[in-house]
């Protein structure tokens, strides 16, 4: 029986995500020319001028999240009332 090497999974699925956030990127930065008065600026003058964040903080809050909800679901959850609990989950 042949172990998993997760070294070698986590350089592929890193490459394969990277790629992915890299598309992206592209989309946005597309979608953001879009607007006419906005054309001629840079990327991160658009960001600013929209009031957008960047993919990366976007991605950093929302990791953020996903382990505040699983620390909070741990600790807190037999406290939390019905109601409370439907709230949670539909976030």
């Amino acid at each position: 029986m042949k172990l998993i090497d997760f070294p070698a999974v986590l350089t592929g699925l890193t490459k394969t995500y990277q790629r992915d956030i890299t598309e992206i990127e592209k989309v946005h930065k597309r979608a953001t020319k879009l607007t006419i008065n906005l054309k001629n600026m840079s990327y991160t003058d658009r960001l600013l001028h929209l009031k957008l964040p960047t993919l990366k903080y976007r991605k950093l809050r929302g990791d953020m999240i996903e382990v505040f909800c699983a620390t909070i679901c741990q600790t807190v959850r037999p406290m939390l009332s019905d109601h409370c609990l439907s709230v949670l989950s539909s976030l």
